[in-house]
């Protein structure tokens, strides 16, 4: 047994031999791979064939290449060299490179990092995703929405796109471009011009839109019919037309000029169905219609006689002024009047409106130089005084009681029209301080005192109730009249504004808009208020003693 045992033993390898083999074939470092497999060290487990190479100077994965094929960032390019890299072109490897920061947005452009100043280039510089907010170059300045160079202290902006921007912040009313610190003052209701101390509509030749100027006398009559484009204006013995009252100027600028004029011209819907408006010319012998798009000068003769001065006008009637009387034509005008008045003496003035409801207007006609104003149902045929169907008498006959009339839609809401009769001579604070009259409503037989309301002029010799010019709406809605005063010489003439209904005895203080003419000018002899479609409006006003007509801009809206 022994001498088998020794000679196994002496079969055997040596022992350092066979320990060596064991090793191989041993997983020491327990990484599930041997020698004998490939385990490059198997003493360290984190080194085997496959392993996840990394940056260690070893052989991971028993490749035999150390550190290669390692995915981890180590940084991010950074080629424009602004110290911030681009996220879109990462590093990898063992040794950093590149830069630490990925929030580049513009890795091209050295100017283009977080932080960096925005300027106005129409860039993200800063790159938080917004182009040119908060540059260094940005224009301070306030929102001018209405566009009128004043800008809106509440909206103080500071951005690279000026338009509507201005430096300062001295508007009041950044919603209307005609409010503003040294704007003309209009007939709006607002303070045109941001005063805090100022009076809307505290109108005053400063705040004159324009000034037209003509021959002696220019400025005696002035006629202006909405939606028309026209304005008429009289002078001595010419009457001319305007495109724009809102233009400066003289007679030079007149679209037409008529000589040979002998009262009011007055402008009118097409009265002879011609298919063009006109304006109606009293001349010797008659009166003359002339369409209002002839242009040059005129010296018509009358188309119709049996009239003095054309008075009123509607779309189906036209009534003229007669020696002892009136004649009314219907449209469209056959040769002779379809209706007449006579047995007195010239009528003054004339309204067409319905007072009464009925439908159909009636003829109102004044007698200054007795103090009555009478109205007739328009039936047609001949009429005297005494078969009028409604009569106001005044108990001042010397009082100009119906110089002037105006007809008024309907300023108290019941569904019928109102007049107004105008007496300059009339005796309220003063001799000739004047009057004007609103009757709501009409039965037969009455006398001024039942008037609804009436309003004084400012002081004798005021002449109020010269010239009348109705205003149908203002800006609130409400109705208005503006009242001419044009004094007596030595005096400066004045035009001031009423609300309607006049109910009682209306003080003057109460006017809501007034203007003063100049020493010794006789404004306010004629008023026309302008409204064609729109916002604008206008008033103008005759100053014939100056030869001048002035015209103020107004808003409606």
């Amino acid at each position: 047994m022994r001498c088998l045992a020794l000679l196994l033993s002496g079969c055997l390898f040596a022992p350092e031999v066979y320990q060596a083999r064991l090793d191989e074939l041993d997983d020491d470092d327990a990484d599930g791979w041997s020698s004998d497999a490939g385990d490059c060290d198997d003493t360290d487990p984190d080194r085997f064939p496959g392993a996840d190479e990394r940056c260690d100077e070893a052989d991971n994965d028993c490749d035999g290449d150390v550190d290669e094929g390692i995915t981890d960032v180590t940084g991010y390019a950074d080629a424009d060299g602004d110290g911030f890299g681009d996220l879109l072109t990462p590093l990898a490897g063992c040794t950093p490179s590149g830069v630490a920061d990925s929030s580049d947005c513009d890795d091209t452009d050295a100017s283009v990092f977080p932080g960096a100043d925005e300027t106005c280039d129409g860039r993200d510089e800063d790159c938080d995703r917004a182009l040119d907010n908060d540059s260094v170059d940005a224009t301070a300045g306030f929102q001018d929405a209405d566009g009128d160079g004043f800008g809106d202290p509440a909206a103080p902006a500071i951005r690279c796109d000026t338009a509507g921007l201005v430096a300062n912040d001295d508007d009041c009313d950044d919603t209307r471009d005609w409010v503003f610190p040294g704007a003309p003052e209009r007939i709006d209701g607002v303070t045109n011009d941001c005063e805090s101390g100022g009076a809307a509509d505290q109108v005053t030749l400063a705040s004159v839109s324009a000034v037209r100027t003509g021959p002696s006398g220019f400025g005696q009559t002035v006629s202006v019919r909405s939606p028309f484009d026209r304005v008429a204006i009289g002078a001595a013995d010419h009457a001319y037309l305007f495109a724009d009252p809102f233009l400066a100027g003289d007679q030079q600028g007149a679209t037409l000029s008529l000589s040979g004029v002998t009262g009011a011209p007055l402008l009118a819907d097409d009265l002879d169905g011609d298919g063009a408006d006109e304006v109606v010319v009293p001349v010797e012998g008659g009166f003359a219609l002339v369409d209002v798009d002839s242009t040059g000068t005129l010296a018509p003769g009358p188309t119709r006689a049996g009239a003095i001065a054309p008075l009123a006008a509607s779309e189906a009637w036209l009534i003229c002024s007669t020696n002892d009387g009136a004649n009314g034509w219907r449209a469209p005008l056959p040769g002779n009047a379809s209706w007449s008045l006579s047995g007195g003496s010239p009528a003054s003035a004339a309204a067409l409106l319905d007072a009464d409801g009925d439908g159909a207007d009636e003829v109102w006609l004044g007698f200054a130089d007795t103090g009555v104003v009478l109205g007739w149902n328009l039936s047609g045929g001949a009429h005297t005084a005494a078969n009028a169907d409604f009569s106001v008498r005044a108990s001042q006959p010397d009082g100009g009681f119906g110089n002037t009339l105006a007809a008024v839609s309907d300023s108290d809401g019941d569904g019928t029209a109102e007049l107004l009769v105008g007496a300059p001579g009339w005796a309220g604070t003063g001799a000739r301080d004047g009057a004007v009259f609103q009757f709501l409503s009409f039965a037969g037989s009455q006398t001024e005192a039942e008037a609804s309301g009436s309003v004084s002029g400012k002081g004798a010799p005021s002449l109020a109730g010269s010239a009348l010019a109705v205003v149908p709406q203002l800006r609130d809605g409400s109705a208005a009249v503006w009242v001419g005063q044009p004094a007596e010489p030595d005096y400066e003439g004045r035009v001031a504004l009423f609300a309607l209904p006049l109910v009682g005895a209306v003080a003057y203080r109460d006017n809501l808009a007034e203007f003063v003419g100049p020493s010794a000018s006789d404004a306010g002899a004629a008023l026309a208020w302008w409204a064609p479609e729109g916002s604008e409006a206008g008033l103008l006003i005759g100053d014939p003693a100056n030869a001048a007509v002035y015209t103020f801009a107004a808003r409606l809206d």
